[in-house]
């Protein structure tokens, strides 16, 4: 079914099937595409501004370690991590630019101590900094624990991060 031309509800109007068929649209900002009511919000380009957001899901992605190299996938914001082995090196890839992007990390023991190195490949970005200049996380971790870790960043390069919970 091809879309009709776009509509300007009027404030306060209930949403209707016969407006749902037409792309749905705020301050010129296309916010919904689908015709399936799917729950899903897709924003292409501009702002979405001031948006009410109640009891919403994040996909958590599972995060694998490669030849002791970490790789966090930033289209996602969570990941799970399952320490199987010691983690030489952080990359970070998918980086939104520019603007702010949190990544969190749940990582999750094996029931072997682990140790966690917070550098880039060979000491190359990202470089992380946490309170006090101090990584907050041990360099072991410990076995059968879940350790989370959030990280924020403006450029991709340099990460502040911070402990959301340690030996959960």
């Amino acid at each position: 079914m091809p879309w009709t031309d776009p509509f300007t509800a009027i404030p306060g109007q209930m949403m209707t099937a016969a407006l749902w068929n037409v792309q749905v649209r705020d301050n010129l900002l296309l916010l919904k595409t689908s015709l399936a009511n799917d729950g899903k919000l897709d924003a292409l380009g501009g702002t979405l501004r001031k948006p009410l957001l109640q009891n919403f899901l994040e996909p958590v992605a599972t995060a694998a370690i490669a030849g002791g190299v970490l790789t966090l996938d930033l289209t996602y914001a969570e990941h799970a991590v399952g320490l199987n082995q010691n983690v030489t090196s952080l990359v970070f890839t998918n980086v939104p630019s520019p603007g702010l992007t949190t990544c969190t990390m749940m990582l999750v023991g094996d029931g072997t101590a682990r140790t966690f190195n917070w550098a880039g490949a060979g000491g190359a970005p990202p470089i992380i900094r946490w309170s006090g200049n101090q990584p907050l996380v041990p360099a072991c971790i410990p076995t059968d624990v879940v350790d989370i870790v959030t990280m924020r960043t403006y450029n991709g390069t340099h990460w502040f991060a911070a402990i959301y919970g340690q030996r959960m």
